[in-house]
């Protein structure tokens, strides 16, 4: 991936895909959009609600961001603020968009969305006006480091329910979001801070690396903590990505370099490598306990992005490896490609200590999955990015790499991991990456990333160019897939009919 991708948070874009049965398998593009302006526009996060809305969150350079029914209607006189902007079922429409920040630079990185559409986002801000409301920490925790921040907007985007800074007197991202059934909200992230708010926690005190992971509690109404920990040892480490079980448990993945990483029940109970290794846990409900927690990597560094929980249990992960030793079971690819990183996907069990299946997805060249989800049928969608040119591909809407720099990838493979739905490319000239995956109840398939490209593939757009010449801009789009219908085998002719 080139330089910019890395210095920048991330970019925006949000993708739709259907299945159904038909005769032929097809992947196609129903809509698809830019969303920008003059500047970079970067988004890491995606959301869905059930008709067919999707919301991204990141953060704007431009200007002239295109906004609607906003709560903060400009960019505040930094370089970056935050945005959520929310796309009618079409695509071909602004629901809402708005800035969010104050005086300095605002990233959002993660969003979550609860049964009444108010939407939850969490990120960093450098900003000491960032707008707060009903706070639990209602300034910065140290002056000239970012904090992370948690806000809630209310369902049209126009008003803050709540918003916190939750930090203490040295750097905290914020880069996990989730919301449990009493509206309780979860975040997670990376602190640097020996001072960051603890309450009922697992580990009460920094590991002794530079940065530890955290996972933090905030009420309902965004005022209180109800449990906040730190999460690591002496090396560094950050929790990426949590999701919540039916039960309120914390499912977590992330990466660490330490060889003291707290684990329990663990599949992998020592660290692989001198690097970092991918980590998953599994934290019960009040922040204090673990039910699992463990290493997953070999002797390359190994990086967990997302995660996602099955009705029973079982955690997905999708990542990244360098290593030719990633423990793999029941793989679709059983090996690294020997260049770079691949893609990773793995599954473990309810308990933590089995390896129900893992497998690298990549091809001769850097390639990263930062999203998963799982559509209805427990079949697990990944998204990501691929410079190579031989990236895996079934089915593709795009057959091959448009671009050196990558093209923005998405997959579906089979609920054991072990073969391929349909693979892709998707992009332009330009680089192009993927970030967030989401699947509805319905089975559309939603993915979040953005683009470089001047020439990415436009179709019924809100916005068919970029914003301005040369910059990021966000992309929206939708994808439908179609899987064939056995054709019956004609009827056997008619027996001929004896004589008498």
């Amino acid at each position: 991936m080139g330089t910019k991708w890395m210095a920048l948070a991330g970019f925006a874009c949000a993708v739709l895909l259907t299945c159904a049965g038909t005769a032929e398998a097809a992947l196609n593009v129903e809509y698809s959009t830019y969303l920008g302006g003059s500047g970079d526009d970067v988004a890491y996060a995606l959301g869905v609600i059930s008709l067919g809305r999707a919301y991204v969150a990141g953060f704007t350079q431009s200007p002239d961001f295109p906004t609607a029914s906003v709560y903060q209607a400009a960019l505040n006189g930094s370089e970056e603020d935050a945005f959520v902007a929310c796309l009618s079922t079409s695509g071909s429409a602004l629901f809402y968009s708005t800035y969010l920040g104050g005086s300095a630079n605002d990233y959002g990185s993660a969003l979550a969305l609860n049964s009444l559409n108010w939407l939850y986002v969490t990120g960093r801000t450098d900003s000491a006006d960032f707008p707060t409301h009903s706070a639990f920490q209602a300034s910065g925790g140290g002056s000239g480091f970012d904090d992370a921040f948690v806000s809630c907007l209310s369902p049209l985007g126009s008003a803050l329910f709540f918003s916190t800074y939750l930090g203490g007197l040295s750097e905290d991202f914020g880069e996990g979001i989730a919301i449990d059934s009493a509206r309780q909200v979860v975040v997670s992230g990376y602190t640097w801070s020996s001072s960051f708010p603890t309450l009922n926690p697992y580990q009460a005190s920094k590991g002794g690396g530079t940065a530890d992971g955290f996972v933090s509690c905030l009420s309902t109404l965004g005022s209180t903590l109800v449990f906040s920990t730190f999460f690591g040892g002496y090396g560094d480490e950050g929790v990426l990505d949590v999701k919540l079980d039916s039960l309120g448990r914390v499912g977590a993945t992330g990466q660490t370099s330490s060889p003291d990483f707290p684990t329990l029940n663990a599949y992998q109970a020592t660290f692989s490598n001198d690097t970092n290794d991918m980590f998953v846990f599994l934290l019960d409900s009040t922040g204090s306990a673990l039910v699992y927690s463990t290493y997953l990597g070999g002797d390359g560094a190994d990086w967990g992005r997302r995660i996602a929980l099955s009705t029973t249990g079982a955690a997905y992960i999708a990542g990244q490896t360098e290593s030719k030793n990633f423990p793999t079971v029941n793989p679709y690819q059983a090996s690294l490609s020997e260049k770079d990183a691949d893609g990773a996907v793995a599954c473990l069990s309810s308990s933590g200590s089995v390896l129900l299946f893992a497998t690298f997805l990549g091809g001769y060249g850097r390639d990263i999955l930062y999203g998963i989800d799982l559509d209805p049928q427990g079949r697990v969608c990944v998204a990501g990015t691929s410079e190579a040119a031989d990236f895996p591909t079934l089915n593709p809407y795009q057959a091959s790499l448009g671009s050196i720099g990558g093209d923005a990838v998405v997959a579906l493979l089979g609920s054991s991991g072990a073969s391929l739905v349909f693979s892709s490319y998707f992009g332009g000239g330009f680089e192009d990456v993927a970030f967030d995956i989401d699947v509805d109840t319905a089975g559309l398939i939603y993915l979040a990333g953005g683009t470089y490209a001047q020439n990415f593939p436009t179709r019924d757009a809100f916005q068919s160019s970029q914003g301005g010449v040369g910059p990021l801009d966000a992309f929206l789009a939708r994808l439908s897939y179609t899987t064939p219908t056995p054709t019956p085998p004609p009827p056997p002719p008619p027996r001929p009919t004896a004589s008498p």
